[in-house]
């Protein structure tokens, strides 16, 4: 079901559909209602890229690159967007606004509790003007129009580029917008312990690891070394650029990295799977994300592989598991996590 938001960034997007380009990351704006736009579409969401292109409609998949979106296709001269849950990405959506010639106007979607009212507190107040309308539901769009020459933004706020993480001498490449872009997630630390110990105990390395869901890439990084070949998948084109860099940056003998949805473009199967899965999808909690990625895992794994996930405790992922392998066992419960193997009987 549509939401509100979504519902009224698409009525807003409709208005004047030739002029404007649309940017939608994790929506819930079904292809079909977008059938016929008139404009352009910039998503960093995979599924929603495909979705919209297999209806006709112009698209561009990309880390909302604007400048790559309106060079490929036709001039916009206005950007209409839901609030991200990432700030990051709301900034550097408007810094990009005011730093190209051809755009006029910005329109912003989203409630208060997102952050809609303090979505344009980092800048001068002589570059732009604002225009605020209250809707139901508590939702509201703010429209920024520029009245001053393009703002440039400072180089060291830039959104658009990987920058160099370094957390006690575990160094990697990441940005905002991807899950525990700037640490080392504990949960994923607990399932590379666990995996790296069930390697130890077996007579050869895997054949084939498939990281699903990889984000930055800390599970293919600390266990890609240790398998024969490495496949990293997300749905998300920063976590792509990501995980590419720090791999390339590893020298790993055979990898690559494919951008799908949850896996649904993969048709080989692996000895070993490794999975952190989200259980958000925008501002909500998603239940049915986390059933997605076991069902997947039981689809990709070899007879006699087996798979890993780590989730909050709070998640019943058992139930999952238990439905769709024959066997399960959790290996390890510690801060708030838990580490869970799964395979078929042999």
């Amino acid at each position: 079901m549509i939401s509100p938001q979504d519902q009224l960034v698409l009525q807003l997007a409709s208005e004047s559909p030739t002029q404007t380009l649309l940017c939608l990351g994790e929506s819930t704006i079904p292809a079909s209602s977008l059938r016929g736009f008139a404009g352009v579409i910039l998503s960093n969401r995979w599924d929603v890229a495909q979705a919209v292109k297999a209806v006709s409609v112009a698209v561009k998949f990309s880390d909302f690159d604007i400048s790559a979106a309106l060079g490929d296709f036709v001039t916009a001269t206005r950007v209409v967007m839901g609030v991200a849950k990432e700030k990051a990405i709301n900034k550097h959506i408007i810094d990009q606004f005011l730093s190209t010639p051809s755009l006029d106007e910005l329109v912003f979607v989203g409630e208060k509790k997102q952050g809609i009212n303090s979505i344009v507190s980092h800048l001068p107040s002589d570059v732009y003007t604002l225009e605020r309308t209250k809707h139901k539901k508590q939702l509201q769009d703010v429209v920024i129009r520029k009245t001053s020459t393009p703002f440039i933004p400072d180089s060291d706020s830039e959104y658009s580029g990987l920058g160099k993480i370094d957390v006690d001498g575990f160094e990697f490449w990441s940005k905002p917008g991807l899950y525990g872009w700037n640490k080392v997630d504990k949960g994923s630390e607990l399932l590379v312990q666990c995996v790296l110990e069930w390697i130890e105990e077996r007579s050869s390395k895997p054949d084939s690891m498939l990281d699903l869901g990889c984000g930055y890439g800390y599970l293919s990084m600390c266990i890609g070394d240790k398998v024969g070949r490495v496949v990293a998948t997300d749905n998300n084109a920063a976590a792509l650029s990501a995980v590419d860099r720090n791999l390339n940056a590893l020298r790993l003998d055979d990898y690559r990295v494919t951008p799908t949805d949850c896996a649904d473009s993969i048709k080989e199967k692996f000895g070993l799977i490794v999975c952190n899965p989200p259980f958000h999808k925008g501002f909500n909690h998603e239940k049915s994300l986390t059933e997605q990625f076991v069902i997947t895992a039981k689809n990709r794994l070899n007879e006699d592989g087996v798979a890993f996930f780590v989730v909050n405790e709070f998640i019943g992922i058992e139930k999952f598991i238990n439905k769709y392998f024959t066997k399960q066992q959790m290996l390890v419960k510690k801060d708030g996590f838990k580490v869970m193997l799964a395979h078929h009987a042999q």
